[in-house]
């Protein structure tokens, strides 16, 4: 059966209906590093700095945000790495 509503117009719309099976198969026939090398060596250099901040956030992982909150109602919060569960 046919999904309803607009087809997406983005390739953000594009991927979140991808299947992940039909996603590999894509990432599998393209060569990942020749693609990194023309992004990180782009002559627009907001495309060089993207680029740059995600493999940095995937290396080393996205840094630490503030969390704000009410005073009045504190709340623990406990981080457990995935290797300890």
């Amino acid at each position: 059966m046919a999904k309803m509503g607009r087809p997406p117009k983005t390739v953000k719309g594009l991927a979140n209906r991808l299947p992940g099976c039909q996603a590999k198969i894509i990432l599998d026939a393209l060569d990942a590093n020749e693609i990194w090398t023309k992004l990180l060596n782009s002559n627009d250099e907001r495309i060089q700095l993207d680029a740059l901040k995600y493999l940095n956030d995937r290396a080393f992982g996205k840094a630490t945000q503030v969390l704000a909150g009410n005073v009045e109602h504190q709340h623990r919060v406990v981080f457990i790495a995935a290797e300890d569960v």
